[in-house]
């Protein structure tokens, strides 16, 4: 919990309710809980990152492009360690897939370059960072980016479809030079 006036402790004493209220201080609050025996365990209230903005999507290719984001305006109770990236594929029909994460540990660069994309496929992304004490909310998503085509193998088809077209003009011309 944060001294940001967005919550409260409620804390139960002999039956009684009171509402701790935020004080201003940024730090975590310690709780102390005392069990039957006054036994005392200790309960830390922390919050974690808010979302980041958009991310920002750059060099886009046909099967990669760079995801860019910053650091959340609110860390939480400490610093951000890591971000979670996820990617919304949308299909040709129109359809979103859903959201699937991109790396498999938090990435600690505040860019990813994010591969395995599909050529004329459009992507949407967004990000959450993580602290400590969890991982936060997602930011909204980036704008749409759309991957171009796949040149090397734009590049293949044509290079065959040349050699059968001048195969075939050959055959034309020696044909008509046999008439």
């Amino acid at each position: 919990m944060r001294g940001d006036g967005k919550g409260a402790v409620i804390v139960e004493e002999q039956r009684q309710r009171k509402e701790i209220k935020p004080t201003g201080r940024e730090a975590p609050w310690r709780l102390v809980l005392l069990n039957i025996d006054n036994v005392a365990s200790s309960v830390y209230v922390a919050a974690v990152p808010g979302a980041p903005a958009p991310p920002e999507v750059r060099n886009v290719l046909s099967t990669a492009c760079t995801v860019k984001y910053q650091l959340p305006a609110d860390e939480g109770d400490d610093q951000v360690t890591g971000y979670h990236l996820q990617r919304d594929h949308v299909t040709t029909s129109g359809d979103a897939i859903g959201w699937e994460t991109v790396s498999t540990e938090p990435i600690t660069a505040l860019e990813f370059v994010v591969d395995q994309l599909k050529p004329l496929s459009e992507y949407r992304f967004r990000v959450a960072a993580e602290n400590k004490f969890g991982i936060g909310d997602f930011s909204l998503a980036s704008h749409p980016v759309k991957c171009p085509p796949d040149l090397e193998s734009a590049n293949i088809r044509l290079s065959v479809l040349q050699r059968y077209t001048r195969l075939f003009i050959r055959k034309i011309f020696i044909y008509k030079h046999q008439l």
